[in-house]
This record gives C-alpha cells, sequence and structure tokens, in this order.
C-alpha cells in the first residue's frame, strides 16, 4: 500500500464502485457495527438465542429485553451487549419477529427505562 500526505486513510470506497472516496454514512456505520459484532458472537449464541425467541408466546408483546433476561437466566449470554441490537434487527428482517408499532420503556435498571420496540411472533 503507497499512502502518501494526500491519502485519507479512513475514507471508504464509493458503493457505486467507482473507487470514489466517501464519507459513510451514520447508517452504514451503524450497519457495519451490528454486522461485526453479530458475527463475532458466534453462531451457538445466536441458535441458542433464537430458540429462546421462538418459545415465546405468539400473539403476546415482548421486548428485546425481556428475551436477553431469559437468555441471561439459562447462561446464553453474547460476547458483549451490542450483539443483542444486530440480533433483533436480523430477526425484524428476516420477520422472526414483527413490530407492533409501540415503544415502551424498557424495566431493567441496567437500561435506564430506555424506550424499545415492542414485538410479537408472527
Amino acid at each position: 500500500m503507497n499512502l502518501t500526505a494526500e491519502s485519507d486513510l479512513f475514507s471508504r470506497v464509493n458503493p457505486a464502485g467507482r473507487g470514489e472516496a466517501h464519507a459513510p454514512t451514520g447508517k452504514e456505520l451503524k450497519e457495519e457495527g451490528m454486522a461485526t459484532v453479530l458475527e463475532n458472537a458466534g453462531e451457538d449464541w445466536k441458535t441458542q438465542a433464537l430458540q429462546v425467541v421462538l418459545s415465546m408466546p405468539r400473539g403476546v408483546p415482548f421486548l428485546a429485553e425481556d428475551v436477553r433476561l431469559r437468555c441471561e437466566k439459562q447462561g446464553i449470554t453474547p460476547h458483549h451487549n451490542n450483539a443483542w441490537g444486530g440480533f433483533f434487527n436480523g430477526l425484524r428482517r428476516k420477520e422472526v419477529v414483527v413490530h407492533t408499532g409501540r415503544y415502551v420503556p424498557t424495566e431493567s435498571p441496567k437500561t435506564h427505562a430506555h424506550v424499545v420496540a415492542e414485538y410479537v411472533l408472527p
């Protein structure tokens, strides 16, 4: 790699593939970060966490926090807490869970009453 004074080590290749540098958008950085942390979480954790999600009662709204607490009780924890966001985004994209349209505050002191999406199993 040939670096010059004009090189920008933090620029990205244009997604259109023209080789032009562009600053990544916030959404691109978010997606990249979630993908990385989820990849590092490992297949065992994802498989076990998915089983917990699928055990939630159908038609009864729940939060990602509810799944996280059930997983923790069973000793199912990711290498980093940020894996939960990528995990639930993937479940929503694949329509494993469906957003109810409601946002509710979490109850765990650990999450400081953060307002989060409510889900149901379809």
